[in-house]
């Protein structure tokens, strides 16, 4: 039996799941709390400038684009997350951008299951080296390569290829998820540090990881998530949902909106697992219009206390909506009083409850958070600000 599937009956298990995600959670905190006393002991040798200049973002460089947008060659993952307005802000600033599809036409990395890595990362080079060769007898060779990747979909030797073969190409890694994926389950290669060595410039949504990834000589901005005002939008609609979720059903998850159910507060959720099932892309704006607050969930692999950026915190602020979510620092440092932040379940409970009565403040709170999310963190504008730091001008 692989891993997966031994993964996957554990979790059938009630028991065992519960044994399980201790074990895991306390792992991943245990690992990051390393990382943490690792990184502050360790010397920055370079300056982030120094850095681009070593990774060749230099003037020869910058002269490509001195009349041109550049050609970004995007290999994500989730089809649904990528195009609900990350990759259509994408083509907003670039000349044109060329998206990843497996052999099957299927959109995306091969990712699935860490213990493939060598598998996902053979398949993943043929396909761009294949991509790549098609377009530049086309006379159109993307100038980045940008992607969403860690170890386990992509390996240094793999980059290295590409690299070998089109030098001048630029490799952009987004991460997404460095607070518990920089290492993965221990190991250096499968996480996103197992790539570094390969990639030109890191986007990191974790503040703290953007340092990290300097003191290994490969520059970093932080880069918080966005969303689109293509997709999420306030619309004048009736509120007919005290609270309104929408994600998978699990863990904390459960325990929360249970919570807010036995203390009478009335929720209406989506996603797998619940009685609605999965909402489509096309309505979430128009639900999330119509509750009076949005519930959000921030926690990481089981851990009560660790938490990571969400696209949904973003989104759920675009929309125009009162969002209530787990106290990520980051999250109080870029919205401010335009965010609800809760530390515990009772928590969510108690300011759930205090809110419902308070709807001016309520409307104060979407007022801020929309405001904010809307000048500052729509993609179009952190790739225009990503762009002009490495040379590329509007």
């Amino acid at each position: 039996m692989n891993i997966e599937k031994l993964k996957e009956q554990i979790r059938k298990n009630i028991l065992l799941n519960f044994f399980y995600v201790q074990i895991q959670s306390g792992f991943v905190y245990l690992q990051y709390r390393f990382l943490i006393n690792y990184y502050q002991n360790k010397i920055q040798k370079y300056t982030f400038d120094e850095l681009l200049e070593r990774k060749k973002f230099d003037n020869e460089w910058k002269h490509k684009f001195k009349n041109k947008k550049p050609i970004v060659f995007f290999a994500g993952n989730d089809e649904y997350q990528d195009k609900s307005g990350f990759i259509q802000e994408l083509e907003k600033v670039c000349k044109k951008v060329i998206l990843f599809y497996k052999e099957d036409g299927s959109y995306g990395t091969y990712h699935f299951g860490s213990s493939k890595f060598k598998i996902n990362s053979s398949k993943n080079e043929l396909v761009i080296m294949q991509t790549l060769d098609k377009f530049e007898s086309q006379g159109v060779l993307p100038d980045i390569l940008m992607l969403q990747a860690w170890g386990w979909n992509f390996t240094s030797g793999t980059l290295n290829n590409i690299k070998k073969k089109y030098p001048k190409l630029k490799i952009i890694n987004i991460c997404m998820d460095d607070r518990h994926s920089y290492w993965l389950f221990g190991s250096r290669k499968l996480g996103t540090y197992g790539i570094l060595d390969q990639v030109d410039l890191v986007l990191s949504t974790s503040s703290e990881t953007v340092n990290w990834c300097l003191k290994e000589n490969t520059p970093a901005i932080f880069f918080p998530l966005g969303s689109s005002l293509d997709f999420f939008y306030p619309m004048d609609t009736i509120k007919k949902y005290e609270v309104g979720f929408v994600g998978a059903k699990y863990g904390i998850r459960e325990k929360i909106v249970n919570a807010m159910l036995d203390h009478g507060i009335k929720v209406e959720t989506y996603g797998k697992g619940w009685k609605n099932g999965k909402l489509p892309l096309s309505d979430t704006n128009k639900f999330f219009n119509e509750c009076e607050i949005i519930l959000g969930v921030g926690t990481i692999s089981g851990c009560k206390y660790f938490y990571n950026m969400k696209l949904r915190d973003f989104d759920a602020l675009m929309s125009g909506g009162a969002y209530l979510t787990h106290n990520n620092s980051d999250l109080k440092t870029l919205f401010g009083d335009g965010i609800i932040l809760c530390d515990t379940i009772n928590d969510f409970v108690e300011k759930t409850k205090f809110y419902l009565k308070q709807k001016n403040e309520l409307e104060l709170i979407r007022e801020k958070g929309f405001k904010v999310v809307k000048n500052k963190y729509t993609y179009e504008k952190s790739f225009l600000r990503v762009f002009k730091i490495i040379g590329i001008k509007k």
